[in-house]
């Protein structure tokens, strides 16, 4: 469409806490700077899009938490308009949607933690947030580049000294490392979240959902997979999907969910019994 997405920190003058008075939309996903402690150095984030001739200010919003400071690195744009978001952020509260990390990696000095995580955030080309979510574990990871594909991956780039807590996924080139290494993470297009479990009592069975959401704007995700170890100290009663077919096979649930439609969910319910003394957390 030819519109521009521009992204960055605000600060005041010399390293002060956010100036208020950043221009945002109506719709804007945060109107108001969320800088509540007034720190020196805590900027904002910002994301803005505008017309073609840059004339006309189309979407607006603050991007960050109440604990920052909060800077976005790097943006791109995929061929339907939407926009992707990265940088690093130390607030405990960013704006999450659809994660697949909810939390901040190291929450344990809140509500200043010293360490900061990567994100990783999608705008719809009308400014709606599609996803948001932390991206790190317990030490200092920031992102500084994304790319995008046809099929709306995200990729993103940067550094990490979590030193083997950072999110690495089977297979990976390199799953363990300590130091300053970089990082290079792929994000579907698709969401995954797990709710629950709800639990009958003690030595009853447990429920948890898995749900996964195509978060794209155009096309099917096909060839769906999701792999699901079953929480330590628990035996495996039943998986069941609402489409699809599920299995278990050494600890590990597999479902085959074939595709899932734009903006559509598919959810798989997995119930597993523990043992008498044990507390049911999903794996």
């Amino acid at each position: 469409s030819g519109d521009a997405w521009v992204t960055g920190t605000l600060q005041g003058p010399c390293c002060g806490p956010t100036t208020p008075g950043y221009p945002t939309t109506a719709n804007a996903l945060e109107p108001n700077s969320p800088n509540k402690n007034g720190l020196a150095g805590s900027g904002e984030g910002f994301v803005s899009e505008l017309n073609p001739t840059a004339t006309g200010l189309l979407y607006s919003t603050y991007l960050g938490g109440s604990t920052g400071p909060d800077t976005p690195e790097a943006i791109a744009v995929d061929r339907f308009g939407s926009a992707y978001v990265t940088g690093t952020t130390r607030s405990i509260d960013f704006p999450v949607k659809n994660a697949f990390q909810p939390n901040n990696g190291y929450l344990t000095t809140a509500p200043f933690p010293e360490t900061t995580d990567a994100f990783i955030s999608k705008f719809a080309a009308s400014g709606s947030l599609l996803y948001s979510s932390y991206l790190g574990g317990t030490g200092i990871d920031e992102a500084t580049g994304v790319a995008v594909d046809g099929s709306e991956n995200a990729y993103l780039t940067g550094t990490s000294i979590s030193n083997n807590t950072f999110p690495i996924t089977p297979g990976a080139a390199q799953p363990t490392g300590v130091g300053f290494l970089p990082f290079v993470t792929q994000i579907a297009a698709f969401g995954m979240t797990v709710d629950g479990p709800t639990w009958g009592g003690v030595g009853q069975p447990a429920t948890y959902t898995i749900t996964v959401r195509n978060d794209g704007t155009q096309n099917p995700a096909a060839g769906i997979t999701v792999t699901d170890p079953i929480p330590a100290g628990t035996t495996f009663v039943s998986a069941t999907a609402s489409q699809g077919s599920c299995n278990q096979a050494a600890g590990t649930v597999t479902c085959n969910l074939g595709t899932v439609a734009v903006g559509a969910d598919a959810t798989i319910a997995v119930v597993v019994r523990g043992r008498p003394w044990a507390a049911v957390v999903p794996a």
